[in-house]
């Protein structure tokens, strides 16, 4: 018998070892409830151990930029050093939410020394124990003091300083603004991310999520347009605060960070926002190196199947109205 609830989620989800349709009974009856109960939201500051701040706060940030960290702790000092050289960065409230209490006493230690060498000023949140990368937003999202709220993935460093900037002025330029994005890139510089799309492969059901243009060159001309589009990565999203607890943040039914950022994002298509991708925001994204690619596999046949259980007839009609690509 299985009793430990990560073991019991990765045992349900390597049962799913082919695509299965939408009104598959296993699915329904059997594997969403259990994943369910076992990614319950549990977003009650009664996970949180204790919370560090490190430098003066600072006096009436703009933007709150929430950073779960799970894992891999160097990429603490990897932004750290990279933060240090934009004045923007120094100006916010920016947020570390561990996610992995088990090294809790390393990056706290950790934190120490950084905070004294970079001199950017943080908190970092402790949970009880591990949430899951939707829960450990959604508390940590608890205590932004910004008007806008940045999801930012911990392996997602940026090019040049100004990126933080660009994404806030598109928000408070835009009409009926949801979400806003950046173009993401891998260290060759083609493109990871240029604004999301969904995709119901040929002989399949359901739906995927896709990327425009990935691993095209960062400067391919229609991925250096601004515009709307179905939806933005969480790895690098901005909205504001106030729309964030309306809708109530990440869906935590969805497992292991994949697809809670279009699921977000298809909550405010539904209530008439827009989502954005704003190219003048560029970072790099090492992406997903945090799990392995055998779970990732297994958690993406799960998550694309709730994706299409819950929203298939709003992601046909997201695609239709807002998933065609720009022309060159």
């Amino acid at each position: 018998m299985i009793t430990d609830p990560a073991a019991a989620r990765t045992a349900v989800l390597n049962d799913l070892a082919y695509d299965l349709a939408p009104d598959a009974p296993f699915l329904r009856q059997h594997a969403e409830p259990a994943l369910s109960r076992l990614v319950a939201h549990r977003t009650s500051r009664d996970e949180v151990t204790a919370v560090h701040a490190y430098g003066g706060p600072v006096p009436t940030p703009e933007v709150t930029v929430l950073v779960p960290l799970y894992g891999r702790l160097d990429f603490l000092e990897h932004q750290l050093a990279a933060f240090v050289s934009d004045p923007e960065l120094h100006a916010v409230d920016l947020v570390y939410v561990l996610d992995s209490p088990e090294l809790a006493e390393q990056v706290v230690a950790k934190a120490e020394g950084l905070a004294r060498m970079y001199a950017v000023p943080f908190r970092l949140v402790l949970l009880r124990r591990n949430l899951g990368f939707a829960d450990a937003n959604n508390v940590g999202a608890s205590y932004a003091r910004g008007r806008l709220l940045l999801l930012l993935n911990s392996d997602v460093l940026p090019d040049r300083p100004g990126w933080l900037s660009a994404l806030v002025e598109a928000h408070d330029r835009l009409p009926d603004v949801g979400a806003v994005g950046a173009k993401l890139l891998y260290e060759d510089d083609s493109l990871q991310h240029a604004g999301m799309y969904f995709d119901r492969p040929r002989g399949s059901s359901l739906w995927t999520n896709g990327h425009y243009f990935k691993g095209l060159h960062r400067s391919f001309p229609p991925a250096c347009v601004e515009r709307a589009v179905p939806a933005v990565t969480g790895a690098c999203l901005l909205l504001s605060t106030a729309l964030w607890n309306e809708v109530g943040g990440l869906c935590g039914g969805f497992v292991q960070g994949d697809y809670e950022d279009s699921d977000l994002c298809l909550r405010l298509l539904q209530r008439g926002l827009l989502n954005y991708y704003v190219p003048g925001a560029e970072l790099y994204h090492l992406e997903g190196q945090s799990y392995p690619d055998e779970l990732r596999r297994a958690v993406g046949r799960y998550n694309t199947w709730l994706q299409t259980h819950l929203w298939d007839e709003q992601v046909a009609a997201a695609m239709r109205e807002h998933g065609a690509a720009p022309e060159l």
